[in-house]
Order: C-alpha cells, then sequence, then structure tokens
C-alpha cells in the first residue's frame, strides 16, 4: 500500500524570526557571504577574530550571535553532537561572563537557529523555553520581541507535533504583537498564520481557515510594497488552500493553488529583487509539489508524478542537489512512482536520493532513514523480501539512534509497516517486540484514552492475526473494543461519540475472524451471531463512507470493506455447509454482487469533477455542501453533536427526494447494495448457463446457475495469479501454452463441465480472472496455435462476459437508433505530435507518454471502411478529439473507438480513453482535454447498442486485477451502451483490426453478438500464420453485456421500398382494370 503523502504547512516568515543585529551587522553578512560562497576556512577565522575581539574589548553583549556560527564550523570537521556541545560551552561561558538577559535570551533564540540547521527539533525547542525563560526576565522587554519569542517557541512545538503547546504559544504571539506599537502588520499577519496552522494540526478546520483569512488581510494592509506584499499573500493562500482541501474542497482547492502559482511565476518574471525572486522560486517550487499532492489525494497518482518532476526541475535552480529539501522531494517521486507501480522507476529514484544526501557536509538521520524505508516498501512490494528486510533494518536503526527515548510520528508510521512485513515473514519474535514497545511507550506518554492508543491495540491485532496467533488476536481486539466502550461512557461529547465509533469496523473483523479460527463447534448460532456482527460493522463503515474525501481514505474504506465482505461470504457459506439452507445460496451470491458495486461506488466519492448532466446542477451542488458538512464531524473538532444531527437529518431528507425525483442517480450512489436475486434464474437467457466465479479471501468458488440448477462448487487453484502471468509471458511457446491451458481448464472448468449443457456459457470473472480469456482454456493437447480451433473452449462454447449478476435480464428489450454507426480514430500519426510539440515548446511541460502512443493505422482504416459499409460518420486525426467524441457519439447502434486506452486497476475510475491533442491548448499537465476518464463516463451520453473499444492498452497497473475493465463497462452501461467489445490485455493493432473486421461482416448477417465474435476468431485462425496464431493476437477481445443481434435495417428506407412497392402494384393494377375496361 502506498503511503500518503502532503507537503507540510510552512511557516512563511520563519527565515525573519531572528532577532534584529547591532551595528556589526557587516561583520556578520560578510561571514555569511563566506559561507555561501564555500570559503569556511575564511568564516571561521572571522568569526574567531570577533570573538576574541568582544571577548578582551567588548560589548558581550554583541556574542549572542555567535553559538550558531560555532556550531557550524564545528559540524564542518566533526559530528552533529560536537557541534552541538561546542555552541552550549560557548553560552555557558557567556553566562560566566555576563547576568544580562536580554543577551542571553537573545543567545538562546541563536542556538534554536543551529539545531533548526542540525533538524533537530527537540534540541529547538529546548533553546526557545529557555530563550523565553530569560526574556520574561528581561526588564525593558517589548511586546513586538516577546511576540517573535512565542512565535519561535510555537513553531518548534509544532515541528515536535505538540499541537496543543504549539497553538498556545502561538496565540501569545498573537495577543503581544497586537499589544505592540511598533510591530508591523505583516509580523502580525505571520503569527495568525501561525494560530491557524496549530489549528489546522488540532482538525479545527473553520477555525483554522477564519485565522489565515486574517492574515491574509492583514498582510493586504500591511506595509509591504508591491511584489513583496504579493508574495506574502500567495504565501498564506498557500496554506490556506491546504486546510479547503481538508474540508473536503479539493477542486477549490486545486484552483487556489494554480493561481498561487501564476502569482509566483510572475514574481519570478517582473520582479528586480533577486532576494524575493529566489524566495518565489521556492514556494512556488513548493506550490507545485503541494498540488501535485492534492492530485494525489484524488487519486490522479500519475499526474501528481508528472507534477513533481516538474516541481524538482524548477527547485534545482534554487536549492543544491545534497539539500535535504530535494532529497525529500525525490523520495515523494519514487513514492508517487510505486504507486504506479513502477518499481524499477522508484528503486532508481531513491537510490540517486541517497547518493545525492551523502554528499550533504550535514548529517540528517531522518531524512536517511525515511529513505531506507521507501527502499524497504519498493522492495517488498517487489516481492524480494531480503532486499526490503535489509532496508527496513537500516531504517529501524537510523531512527533508533534519533529517537532514543521516544517515537516520532515518522518512526511510528514506519513501525507499523516493518512490523507488520516481519508478521508476514512470521518472524514473530521480532514483530510482537517492536509493536508492544510502541504500545507501551505510547500508553506510557498519552492519556489513556487518547485515540493513540486504540490505534496501537488495533495493531497489535493485527500482527497476531497476520502470525495465525489467533487467540492473542482476538485478546487485543477486545482491548480496543473495551478501550471504545470505556471512551463512549466517559465521554460527554456527542460528536465525539460518533467518530470513535467509525473505529469499530476494523476492531469487528479481526475479533470475528480470530472467533472463526479459534471456534472448533461453529454451531449455526455461532455463525449467525458472527455474522450479525459483521452486518453492523459494514453499515457503520456506509456511515462512515460518506465523510471520505481523499483517495487514500477510499482506500482504506475499500480495503476494509473487502474484508468484511469476504469474511461474510465465509460464514454464510460455513453455515450453508451445516443448514443446507438455499436461501443462503442466495445471500452469497448477493453478498459477491453487493462487492462488485460497492467498489465502484466508493471509487467514485472522491471525483467532485463528475456533474451527471441529467442532474440540475443545484442538487448536485447542494449534495457536495451536504456531503461537506457531515465529512467535517470525522476532520473538524470544533464541530458539535447538534450540528452535526441536524445535518444528518438534511442528509435524509435529500436522500429521500433524490429517491423520488431522480432514481437512476440515487440507485447508482446511495441505493441499498443488497439486491435479492432469488428470481436470477428465471432470468437466465435459453441455451445459456451462468458461471460465476468467485474468492472468499484465497479460496475460489464457482456458481453454476442455469434456467435448471443452481449450485456452488469449490475450486482448488494453486498460485493462480503467478500462473496467469507467467502465462502471458510465454504465448509463443507451443508446448509450454498448451501444458499451462490444459491445466487450467482441469482447474478451473473441468470440475463442472458435465453439468453445462448449454451452447452459449454467460463468464462473470472474479480478482485475477478477469486477465484470463476463457475460449482459450485447452480441453487437449495441441502441437499448432490452429487447434485452437477443435480443442478449445472458443470451439465448444460461444462464450460472453459480464461483470454482475444483477444485470442478467433475458427479458430486457434493447432500444432501437435509426443512425448505425459512428467512428473515432485519432491514429496518433507523427504530424500530429508533431504539431503538438510546436505548440507546447517547453519539453518540461510536454506529455511526454502521448508522444510515445504508437500510430493506428490498421484501427483507422477499419473505422473508415465500415463508417461507409454501415451508412454511418467517422471522425478521425485531429477531428478525434475528446469534444467530438462527446458531442457525436450518443445514440448509434454502435460506437466504435479506435484509439490507446489505459486500465488503471489501483485507481480503476481513472482508467481512460485517449483522444487526439487539442493543440489550442498550452496548459502545463493539462491532459483531461484529451483524456477521457471513466469517471467522466458517467456524465456522458453513450446510448448505443454496442461500444467498440478496439484500444491498445498503454499500461495496465496490477495490483486489483480486473477492477479496470469492471469500471469502464459500469460506466458505459450507466451512459447507456448495451454491450461492450474491449480487449483483456495489451493486444495487437493489427491482429484486432482484422478480427473487429471479421466481427462487422457477422453482425450484418444478423448473427448474436457473441457469436459474431466466436465465429470472427475462428475465421481469423483459419487464415493467421506463423506466430500471430499464438492467443496474445485474438484471444484479449472479449464481449461484456448484451448479446442479441443488431438490426441494421433502416426503417426509413423499409417505408420508401414498401412505399414503392405499393404504387407499382397500384399502377399495375389501375393499367389491368384500364386494359380490362379497354377489352370490354
Amino acid at each position: 500500500m502506498m503511503l500518503r503523502y502532503k507537503c507540510s504547512l510552512l511557516f512563511i516568515f520563519f527565515s525573519i524570526v531572528a532577532l534584529s543585529q547591532n551595528t556589526s551587522i557587516i561583520a556578520t553578512t560578510t561571514i555569511d557571504s563566506l559561507f555561501t560562497a564555500d570559503k569556511n576556512e575564511a568564516a571561521e577565522q572571522a568569526i574567531k577574530k570577533n570573538i576574541a575581539l568582544y571577548f578582551s574589548e567588548g560589548p558581550l553583549d554583541s556574542l549572542y550571535r555567535y553559538p550558531q556560527y560555532i556550531g557550524k564550523t564545528t559540524l564542518l570537521k566533526a559530528n552533529t553532537k560536537d557541534a552541538e556541545e561546542e555552541a552550549l560551552k560557548f553560552i555557558e561561558k557567556l553566562k560566566n561572563l555576563t547576568k544580562n538577559p536580554r543577551t542571553l535570551y537573545k543567545s538562546y533564540v541563536n542556538l534554536n537557529e543551529l539545531y533548526l540547521d542540525l533538524q533537530d527539533n527537540k534540541g529547538a525547542t529546548d533553546a526557545s523555553i529557555l530563550a523565553l525563560e530569560y526574556a520574561l526576565k528581561t526588564s525593558d522587554i517589548n511586546d513586538e520581541e516577546l511576540g517573535r519569542v512565542y512565535y519561535i517557541l510555537g513553531s518548534n512545538y509544532y515541528a515536535l507535533y505538540e499541537d496543543e503547546k504549539s497553538l498556545k504559544n502561538l496565540k501569545k504571539s498573537v495577543f503581544h504583537y497586537k499589544k505592540s506599537s511598533t510591530a508591523d502588520k505583516y509580523r502580525l499577519a505571520d503569527a495568525y498564520n501561525g494560530v491557524a496552522t496549530g489549528l489546522w494540526a488540532l482538525n479545527k478546520l473553520d477555525s483554522a481557515e477564519v485565522y489565515y483569512r486574517n492574515a491574509i488581510d492583514l498582510a493586504k494592509k500591511s506595509e509591504l510594497k508591491e511584489y513583496n506584499k504579493s508574495y506574502y499573500i500567495a504565501a498564506f493562500q498557500f496554506n490556506l488552500a491546504l486546510v479547503i482541501d481538508d474540508q473536503g474542497k479539493i477542486n477549490d482547492a486545486i484552483e487556489m493553488k494554480k493561481k498561487i502559482i501564476k502569482t509566483f511565476q510572475e514574481i519570478i518574471e517582473k520582479s528586480d529583487d533577486k532576494i524575493l525572486v529566489q524566495k518565489a522560486k521556492r514556494l512556488e517550487a513548493g506550490a507545485i509539489a503541494n498540488l501535485a499532492a492534492l492530485y494525489n489525494d484524488i487519486g490522479y497518482v500519475d499526474r501528481a508524478h508528472k507534477m513533481l518532476l516538474y516541481s524538482y526541475e524548477k527547485k534545482k535552480q534554487v536549492y543544491d542537489l545534497s539539500d535535504p529539501n530535494m532529497v525529500s522531494m525525490l523520495t515523494k517521486i519514487a513514492n508517487a512512482a510505486i504507486g504506479l507501480g513502477n518499481y524499477e522507476e522508484a528503486l532508481k529514484t531513491l537510490q540517486i536520493s541517497l547518493k545525492n544526501l551523502k554528499k550533504s557536509k550535514t548529517n540528517y538521520p531522518t531524512v536517511e532513514a525515511n529513505i531506507y524505508f521507501w527502499l524497504a516498501k519498493t522492495y517488498e512490494e517487489k516481492m524480494d523480501t531480503n532486499s526490503a528486510q535489509k532496508f527496513y533494518k537500516k531504517s529501524d536503526s537510523l531512527y533508533q539512534k534519533t529517537n532514543e527515548t521516544s517515537y516520532s510520528r515518522d518512526y511510528t508510521a514506519m513501525l507499523h509497516q516493518y512490523t507488520l512485513f516481519l508478521a508476514n515473514q512470521k518472524n514473530k519474535e521480532e514483530a510482537v517486540t517492536k509493536a508492544k514497545a510502541l504500545y507501551h511507550y505510547v500508553s506510557k506518554n498519552v492519556d489513556d484514552s487518547n485515540l493513540i492508543v486504540l490505534r496501537e491495540l488495533m495493531h497489535l491485532s493485527e500482527i497476531h492475526f497476520t502470525l495465525n496467533e489467533y487467540e492473542q488476536s482476538l485478546i487485543w481486539a477486545q482491548k480496543a473494543n473495551n478501550f471504545i466502550t470505556k471512551k463512549l461512557q466517559g465521554t460527554t461529547n456527542g460528536l465525539d461519540s460518533i467518530q470513535i465509533e467509525f473505529r469499530r469496523p476494523a476492531i469487528i473483523y479481526f475479533e470475528v475472524a480470530s472467533l472463526l479460527k479459534i471456534e472448533k463447534n461453529k454451531s449455526p448460532e455461532f455463525l449467525s451471531k458472527q455474522i450479525s456482527k459483521i452486518e453492523k460493522a459494514v453499515a457503520s463503515l456506509e456511515r462512515r463512507k460518506i465523510t471520505i474525501t481523499t483517495q487514500s481514505g477510499v482506500t482504506e474504506i475499500l480495503e476494509l470493506y473487502k474484508k468484511l465482505n469476504d469474511l461474510s461470504k465465509e460464514l454464510h457459506n460455513t453455515l450453508y455447509k451445516k443448514t443446507k439452507s438455499p436461501e443462503l445460496l442466495d445471500k452469497i451470491l448477493t453478498l459477491q454482487e453487493s462487492s462488485v458495486y460497492q467498489r465502484i461506488r466508493t471509487q467514485l466519492q472522491t471525483k467532485q469533477q463528475v456533474k451527471y448532466n441529467k442532474i440540475p446542477a443545484e442538487i448536485l451542488k447542494k449534495e457536495t455542501k451536504l456531503i461537506n458538512d457531515l465529512s467535517l464531524t470525522d476532520r473538524d473538532t470544533a464541530f458539535n453533536i447538534t450540528t452535526y444531527f441536524e445535518a444528518q437529518q438534511r442528509w435524509t431528507n435529500f436522500l429521500d427526494t433524490l429517491k423520488t425525483k431522480y432514481p437512476s442517480y440515487h440507485n447508482l450512489k446511495y441505493a441499498s447494495l443488497e439486491i435479492p436475486i432469488d428470481n436470477l434464474q428465471t432470468q437466465i437467457p435459453e441455451n445459456t448457463t451462468l458461471v460465476r466465479y468467485f474468492f472468499i479471501a484465497d479460496q475460489l468458488y464457482v456458481f453454476i446457475i442455469s434456467e435448471t440448477q443452481k449450485k456452488i462448487i469449490p475450486l482448488q487453484v494453486d498460485e493462480l495469479s503467478n500462473r496467469l502471468s507467467n502465462l502471458t509471458k510465454q504465448w509463443q511457446d507451443i508446448a509450454n501454452v498448451s501444458k499451462k491451458l490444459e491445466y487450467l481448464y482441469q482447474d478451473l472448468w473441468a470440475p463442472f463441465s458435465k453439468e453445462i449443457k448449454t451452447q452459449n456459457v454467460l463468464i462473470i470473472p472474479d480478482g485475477v480472472l478477469y486477465n484470463l480469456s476463457f475460449e482459450t482454456l485447452l480441453t487437449a493437447p495441441i502441437t499448432s496455435f490452429s487447434d485452437f480451433t477443435k480443442h478449445s473452449l472458443l470451439a465448444k462454447h460461444t462464450i460472453s462476459y459480464n461483470y454482475s449478476a444483477l444485470l442478467v435480464d433475458k427479458n430486457k428489450t434493447t432500444t432501437y437508433f435509426s443512425d448505425n454507426y459512428v467512428g473515432f480514430a485519432p491514429e496518433f500519426t507523427t504530424q500530429m505530435k508533431d504539431g503538438y510539440q510546436l505548440k507546447i515548446r517547453d519539453s518540461l511541460q510536454q506529455d511526454k507518454a502521448y508522444l510515445t502512443l504508437l500510430p493506428q493505422p490498421f484501427i483507422t482504416q477499419v473505422t473508415k471502411d465500415f463508417s461507409k459499409k454501415l451508412g454511418g460518420k467517422s471522425f478521425l486525426n485531429e477531428k478525434a478529439s475528446k469534444a467530438v467524441f462527446l458531442k457525436n457519439a450518443k445514440e448509434h447502434k454502435i460506437i466504435h473507438i479506435g484509439t490507446h486506452a489505459e486500465s488503471n486497476n489501483l485507481y480503476p475510475e481513472l482508467s481512460r480513453l485517449i483522444f487526439a491533442k487539442n493543440t489550442s491548448s498550452n496548459v502545463a499537465f493539462d491532459d483531461n482535454e484529451n483524456s477521457l476518464y471513466t469517471f467522466e463516463i458517467y456524465d456522458s451520453n453513450l446510448s448505443a447498442n454496442l461500444a467498440i473499444l478496439t484500444a491498445c492498452e498503454t499500461g495496465k497497473p496490477t495490483h486489483q486485477p480486473g477492477e479496470g475493465m469492471i469500471s469502464l463497462a459500469h460506466a458505459f452501461n450507466f451512459a447507456g451502451a448495451e454491450s461492450m467489445l474491449t480487449s483483456l490485455w495489451k493486444i495487437d493493432e493489427k491482429s484486432s483490426a482484422e478480427i473487429t473486421s471479421y466481427f462487422y461482416e457477422n453482425l450484418k448477417d444478423g448473427m448474436k453478438k457473441d457469436m459474431a465474435l466466436q465465429q470472427a476468431k475462428l475465421t481469423y485462425l483459419s487464415y493467421a500464420k506463423g506466430r500471430t496464431l499464438a492467443p496474445q493476437y485474438w484471444a484479449g477481445l472479449v464481449l461484456i453485456g448484451d448479446t442479441t443481434p443488431i438490426d441494421f435495417k433502416n426503417p426509413s428506407y423499409l417505408w420508401i421500398i414498401i412505399g414503392g412497392v405499393l404504387i407499382v402494384l397500384l399502377i399495375v393494377f389501375l393499367l389491368r382494370k384500364f386494359v380490362t375496361q379497354r377489352t370490354q
């Protein structure tokens, strides 16, 4: 699982908290310039000379500026510990020579700066505490000085995640700045910024927004001029955007970030102040990285990755490559690469970051530890457990050295992952020891009612469950349950109780799963009791889901829902074995189908861009507002219970309105997912058997359902994922392919083959089986690929697919469309790409993936040919744009989309079809204008009898196999397409074009869609030669959905013909009558 990353809120004026210097400023400026020029020896000599002069001639008060310098020069020759000790010795020497509290408080402020350079937040905090102690002893200290000291202390507490103490001191900073008659408005503005940041850290979002807006207003009224003012206003807006994001208004946050970036760009281009330009460049790069984090939050991992790369190039202009800021940026780039499944790129990036960090003259152990952690995670994803273990150990060792008596948030996050890794490797002693040590530390150092304690209790339950120690897992789960019960009894805040209750579903999972493993006598009563617990957990999860607005939240919900759903299916299946009650079979199938829609529905949760044109804008706006109100219960601790219940009631009323006035939309997003399917057998089409595969955890089952039977059969299949993966890598090896496909037939089909007595088979796969073309399964060995026409399921059955049994309806009538055909084929020629590059000249902003897309001449030709044969339209090359598609695709018998596609199994709603670039667009990273994402299809009218996606895959992450195809099929179905022809894997463009051509001819002859595809493949196999006979060239194309034939007759022509015949008959009749009369 990819850990969510997000840029930290910045204290904008942190660099100006150092206090005013006296008339010796020239000397310190000179020293600073020597360090900047890397003339360290000269700087050290200047420092020694100045110190000697001050000690011999005075004034001693001027020595407060030197602890940082002494530490810095020591660090160049020794280590951080020595640097700290020498600086402290200097202050002690100064304390022996003067008792002036002003000098000493300034000295500790300066020491604080050294600790910040050393990335020692604890040391900085201790120094600022002493600074405040001496400042309060200074009789003539003014409010402006106190405001600055409180600001420093609050900032340091914030860095230590001591949020309450941070906010308390930052509020005191505001108090003193407001009292001061000399403090500039921008300093008060920054103090407001600090308070807002403290409130944000405590999830008091509405209050944080007020303070940020106060900071912005003060900055606008401050003494700052022109671009300086623009800079600080944008800097505060930089932070405000994060609060707006956390309030669930992610699109608003993204738009604000874009405007902020434009402001920084204007300063960079137009300001003459070199220092300001440098600062603007830094914040611009930070804003781009932060915008990338926002895109990451809503699942646009690819776009986030591109923007991070762009930000890194920008930061090169203002930071040294060994700077920890740059190193951390590379870590985030690697993080995004991991999320995209690009593990080799992630490893390469992390190794570069480590190499760059080693070049730094300063040690940054926590930064290095974080790199080791992500190296470990990457190797873990690659299943290289030895390398993962090696880097987890390195990370743990470094974190221990920097957290000798405590656990930082980063260290805690790493330990959670490390201990789970150890548990998966069955390293019981180390996993449990480390997890318990963390739990005991938390128990001793926070209030026993803190939810952090609950997190560690749940983690220990998970660790023991992973180790197959179910009794211990149950004990820790029950402790967590008792914690929640006690917390609920002790709280007087109703809203707290709601937030606490939201944590219970995960605990229930481990409790019930452990009990199921422990209990030997699984009586029906026991099983029913556990089922009831799971049902309550799922209901709670459904309520919790409404509050989720980020992709990480969606991922968490989906992972937990899958666990609960699998456990529920296992409980029902065990109960069925004991009772043989047929209703339980229906229930298991209902749970399976509900899980499909649950995933699709939850995946759409963060996509606020979906407008649903069929729904009035004011309804969608109201929906967003109500969801944001409810979601604040989870994100804003200032929200009260009365407000929550009022928001809940408004939400309930709104759902009633949707159900009555907009039932289709209500069913898509909010209707009950457990739809009864007890009448499914009556919906099976004639001469058809439904084969529904499904997993309960790792155990594979299959439902066999026809008009006359309904059975559930367990299948014994080992290492299915690896077998399918290896199969696709060896398509050309006939002996190997024959052996593996025959074995797969024996495992996946033979156990129930005698139960299938129909020609037609409707298959609904699950999990990795979405990557298998069942037509390739072999009933006997073959020695030539042409033998697939004799010994495969392709030869034996006419196969179609679907993603849910709820869509099976033999009585459903097909829609009549008067227009036969419309086709779209961008082709992606060299000329098109050249035109795009001429428009977007900055190579950093170009869509590199678009420029590497292979041309598609064969599909383009098929599109042209059949638009003529079927009397339709075709849009080719530059005309095949996203805008043209959305305008012209609706209401045709066939919509043909001949383009590249990207099936995203990690974020299925971001699977996309790629159209021609609009060369009039010059927005950086704007792939929206030529990408039609799955979530956008819900907002489209794609009504058709058949949508054909003869698309070449550009990449398919395999974290959740088949998810991309399921979501795409569901979206097309919702948009009005009754069926879809698509590909299971990256398919050869030429062979795809040939099969599609045969398929069209068969449809014209009146064949059912599934038979038309079967016969097209058999025809292809009869003509293909050599390597193109291999399954990779033909087996990937599948039909999903309705199989009825398409009537290409055009009634308008038919009536003309009928009318013409009638006219001719009338003329013949009149002529005969006339001739008869003349004869008489």
